[in-house]
């Protein structure tokens, strides 16, 4: 089984430099181009299913990816949640919090800033990559954000998020395979990333 993984295209908090966590921000027009994009580089890839993160900016990269098409919608596979954190500036936290701030991003922690701890961010991640393991089909298309899908790939290469620091472009696809009992990442942040 292949399982592709899409992260979202440039949405408002991205091209605005803030948190946005589970805050129902939309794409960018740029966002929406690079949707596009990304569907003219997996035109004629035959998906069995497409399951979605519930957040407005992955529901709206999937439709433009794959109208028409019904989709799963997963709440497991949602973005770390930086609850208060969340509509503020990265370059205003780093200046107030400093090197609090910078640890938990290093890390992927924020739980010590009163966020969604790391240990329940990739609890329920790790519950819906075991549950691939279970799904018919031999293509299987994830549209979801960065962190998942870097939670995924370190959860394929068997390493700690923190050790598994590889770039996830705006509408990048990465590509994970299954099979005999076994993960591993096959391609990794392909896709025109300009």
């Amino acid at each position: 089984m292949q399982v592709y993984l899409i992260r979202h295209g440039e949405s408002e908090a991205n091209a605005g430099g803030y948190h946005s966590g589970w805050l129902p921000v939309r794409l960018t027009e740029k966002g929406r181009d690079q949707a596009r994009e990304t569907a003219a580089l997996i035109e004629g890839a035959a998906f069995d299913r497409i399951i979605v993160s519930d957040l407005p900016r992955a529901l709206e990269t999937a439709e433009i990816i794959f109208p028409g098409r019904a989709f799963t919608l997963c709440p497991d596979i949602r973005e770390l949640d930086t609850s208060h954190l969340s509509n503020r500036l990265v370059s205003e936290l780093r200046e107030e919090l400093g090197e609090v701030y910078l640890n938990a991003r290093r890390s992927f922690d924020y739980g010590p800033l009163g966020c969604e701890p790391q240990s329940a961010f990739l609890g329920r991640v790790r519950r819906f990559f075991h549950s691939m393991e279970e799904m018919e089909g031999d293509r299987l298309a994830v549209v979801t954000h960065a962190g998942v899908i870097r939670a995924l790939g370190a959860f394929a290469m068997d390493l700690p998020i923190q050790r598994f620091a590889l770039p996830v472009s705006n509408c990048s696809v990465s590509v994970l395979e299954y099979a005999g009992g076994t993960w591993r990442v096959f391609r990794w942040n392909c896709g025109r990333l300009a």
